[in-house]
C-alpha cells in the first residue's frame, strides 16, 4: 500500500524497552513496499550482550513485542518483532540475527509498556493534484523598474471535509517549494496537495488507518489507476519538542508492508477519470462520508470489486467472476427481497417433503434450502434496472430483438455457468469475455456512485463522457486476440 521512492538502510544500536542499558549495533533496513528488518551482528565469545543473544531466541519466528533503537536520523521504535534468520560462523564467532518487524516508528523511542496514539496524519497519494485539478496558487508581481522584480505566492485554501462518524476531520492542503541551487535560466514555485486527517481525540493507529485505506481506495476508484500512497506521517499532542517559545508535535514517519504498492505505472490523466474533483466538488461532504459509511456496510462486496481493480496479471476468468460474485455480493447485502417470501416457502417445503420417500429427504431438504431467493439471473436485472437506459442503444431495435441492457444480463449469467461448471469442451471467447468484463466494471462503478450520494442526473452525465462512456458501450470487435489464441 506504501510506495517509498529509494529503500531505507540506516546503522544504529537497538535494544529491548526492559534493557535499555544492553544495546547492540543493527542495520534497519526498509524495502520500497515498506517491508522492515533488522539486522544485528554481535561477537559470540564475549558475553551474553543482551536478550537478542540469548539461545532461546536463536530459533526463528521467536517474538519480541517491541524493539528500541537510536538510528542516523534519530530515535526508532521497531512493533511486533520475530527473528526470521539467524547465522553463526564458527571462525569469527560472529553471531547474525535477522528480525522482521510490522510496523517502524521513526522519531520516538516508546517505552515499554506506553501506549502508541496519534492526533493527526499527513499522507500523501499520487494523482491527488491530478483529480483536484486546482492551479497553482495566486501569485502577485511586483515589478521595480528595469532591473528587479518580486514573486508573492499564496496558495489555495485548505478542502474541509468533516468526518462526523469518524470523529474526525480531513483537511485537502497545499504545500509548495522553490528550486535550490543555480539556475541560469529560470526559477519555479511547485505546488503539492497533500491529505490531513485530524481526530479529536488521541487514537490508536489502526483507526486512522482504516479511514485512511479507504480515502486511499476512494481515490484510486475515482482515477481509475491504481496510485500509491507514500509514507504516512503521524502526529501527537503527547509527543513534542521546545521550538523557541512553542511546544511543536515531533513528525513520526510510519513504514509498515501493505498488500500492494498499487502501483500501475499508468499517469493519472483527465479524460481516463471517472470522475474529478470539479465534477462532484458541491457534494464532496457527502460522497466522501457515504464512501465511509458504506464501506463498512457493504466491506464484502466493496473488497470483491478492488480485489478486481487490484488484479493487473490475473486471468481474463477470474476478473469477470470476481466482477459477477461482486455484483450479486453488492445485491444481496442492499436487498432483502426474495422470489418467495420465506415463510410460504418453508410452508411449501414441508408439504413437498412429506411425499419425497425417506433416503432422498435430505438431499431433496438440501436442494431446497435456498430456492426462496433471486436467481442470478434475477439479482443481475435488478442491478441493471436502475441503469437500463444507459445500456440501451438510442437507435431504434428491430422488432423482436431484445434490446441491449437484456442481452448484457443474459450473455453475462450464461458465461459465469459456463465458466463455473467448465467442461473439456468449453471454448472461452476472450473479446466477448473482456467487454463483458468492462459493462459489468461500469455496472459496479454505477452503483457505487449511487451509494456515494452522486445524483441521478450527475450520474448520467458521468455516463456520457470518458472512460464510464467507453465502457457501457464496449463491444469484442474492440479486442484484437493474441497470436497464441489464433484458431
Amino acid at each position: 500500500m506504501q510506495k517509498i521512492s529509494l529503500p531505507i538502510e540506516e546503522t544504529g544500536f537497538f535494544w529491548l524497552p526492559d534493557e535499555h542499558d544492553t544495546r547492540v549495533p543493527g542495520i534497519l533496513k526498509i524495502s520500497e513496499s515498506g517491508k522492515v528488518t533488522l539486522e544485528t551482528t554481535i561477537q559470540s565469545h564475549t558475553a551474553s550482550l543482551s536478550v537478542f543473544d540469548d539461545p532461546r531466541f536463536s530459533a526463528n519466528l521467536v517474538p519480541f513485542k517491541r524493539i528500541l533503537g537510536m538510528t542516523e536520523s534519530g530515535p526508532v521504535t521497531l512493533e511486533n518483532c520475530s527473528t526470521i534468520g539467524s547465522s553463526w560462523n564458527r571462525r569469527s564467532t560472529l553471531t547474525k540475527k535477522i528480525i522482521q518487524g510490522d510496523i517502524a516508528f521513526m522519531g520516538e523511542e516508546y517505552g515499554k509498556d506506553r501506549e502508541i496514539t496519534f492526533s493527526a496524519f499527513d499522507f500523501f497519494i499520487e494523482g491527488l493534484d491530478e483529480w483536484l485539478g486546482i492551479p497553482v496558487g495566486t501569485t502577485k508581481h511586483e515589478l521595480q523598474g528595469n532591473r528587479s522584480t518580486s514573486i508573492i505566492y499564496s496558495p489555495p485554501k485548505p478542502i474541509i471535509v468533516p468526518l462526523p462518524e469518524e470523529g474526525m476531520k480531513l483537511s485537502l492542503s497545499f504545500s509548495f517549494s522553490t528550486s535550490l541551487g543555480f539556475n541560469y535560466k529560470e526559477t519555479k514555485i511547485t505546488q503539492s496537495a497533500f491529505a490531513t486527517l485530524e481526530s479529536e481525540e488521541l487514537r490508536p493507529l489502526d483507526d486512522f488507518l482504516e479511514v485512511i485505506n479507504k480515502l486511499h481506495r476512494f481515490l484510486c476508484f475515482a482515477t481509475e489507476r491504481k496510485v500509491p500512497m507514500t509514507p504516512i506521517t503521524g502526529y501527537s499532542w503527547e509527543v513534542t519538542q521546545k521550538t523557541g517559545q512553542h511546544e511543536k508535535e515531533i513528525p513520526i514517519r510510519i513504514f509498515y508492508e501493505g498488500m500492494s504498492t498499487f502501483n500501475d505505472n499508468l499517469k493519472v490523466v483527465y479524460h481516463d477519470m471517472l470522475f474529478t474533483y470539479k465534477d462532484v466538488r458541491d457534494q464532496l461532504d457527502t460522497i466522501i462520508n457515504r464512501w465511509l459509511t458504506n464501506y463498512k456496510e457493504f466491506e464484502q462486496a466493496f473488497n470483491l470489486y478492488f480485489t478486481f481493480r487490484e488484479g493487473t496479471g490475473t486471468y481474463v476468468e477470474w476478473q469477470f467472476l470476481s466482477l459477477m460474485l461482486g455484483i450479486e455480493t453488492l445485491h444481496r447485502m442492499s436487498s432483502q427481497e426474495t422470489a418467495i417470501p420465506q415463510d410460504e416457502f418453508d410452508n411449501l417445503k414441508d408439504n413437498l417433503l412429506e411425499v419425497v420417500p425417506e433416503p432422498y429427504k435430505q438431499h431433496m431438504k438440501n436442494k431446497l434450502k435456498h430456492d426462496y431467493e433471486l436467481t442470478l439471473r434475477q439479482r443481475m436485472k435488478k442491478m441493471v434496472k436502475p441503469f437500463q437506459h444507459l445500456y440501451n442503444e438510442e437507435k431504434p431495435q428491430k422488432k423482436g430483438k431484445k434490446p441491449p441492457w437484456r442481452e448484457f444480463v443474459g450473455n453475462s449469467v450464461d458465461k459465469r455457468n459456463e465458466l463455473v461448471h467448465v467442461d473439456n469442451e468449453t471454448k472461452i471467447d476472450y473479446p466477448e469475455l473482456l467487454a463483458l468484463s468492462s459493462k459489468l466494471d461500469a455496472l459496479f462503478q454505477l452503483h457505487l456512485l449511487k451509494l456515494c450520494g452522486v445524483d441521478e442526473s450527475a450520474i448520467n452525465d458521468l455516463a456520457k463522457k470518458r472512460v464510464l462512456a467507453r465502457k457501457i458501450k464496449d463491444s469484442p470487435d474492440n479486442y484484437q486476440p493474441p497470436s497464441f489464441m489464433d484458431g
